[in-house]
């Protein structure tokens, strides 16, 4: 699927500001709800959820759209983390109150929060290799790939 270059900026312009609206109000509301608990807890786990959910989706079209095998590979990657961590889910309850704490702010807070930002740092690192291509159509040289460098931990 060829698309302008500029249609997919916009897309990840406005995905990237998306992410990271919701990223700042998963980590905000965690760190409060950390504290205080209450309805902050329910904030960050909602706004972690849409984040989710958002990521996944744009792993789906934009795999597709720059054929980029990262991004499927992250979206493939995902749905084995959440069945992993249902399972797992279903053992740390059976064994009690704190195992379900620890399972919880393990898996069902830092690891998603982890890949989450890792996941910014994609689309933000994408953005800039198209920005840097003013063509139309064929996709600048290393973005379907553009994990393989290592550029994206700088």
């Amino acid at each position: 699927m060829k698309q302008n270059i500029k249609t997919q900026k916009s897309w990840l312009n406005v995905g990237f500001a998306i992410q990271s609206l919701l990223f700042f109000a998963a980590v905000g509301s965690g760190l409060i709800g950390f504290v205080m608990g209450g309805t902050a807890l329910l904030i960050f786990a909602t706004s972690l959820l849409f984040l989710g959910l958002w990521q996944m989706g744009s792993g789906v079209i934009m795999g597709k759209v720059l054929s980029d095998k990262i991004r499927t590979y992250y979206f493939y990657g995902s749905l084995i983390y959440l069945l992993f961590s249902l399972g797992l889910g279903m053992i740390a309850f059976s064994l009690g109150k704190v195992f379900l704490v620890i399972f919880i702010t393990i898996f069902g807070g830092i690891i998603p929060l982890g890949i989450a930002y890792w996941y910014i740092k994609l689309t933000n690192l994408t953005l800039k290799r198209l920005k840097a291509f003013n063509g139309v159509g064929d996709h600048p040289d290393g973005v379907e790939d553009v994990l393989d460098s290592g550029d994206i931990f700088n």
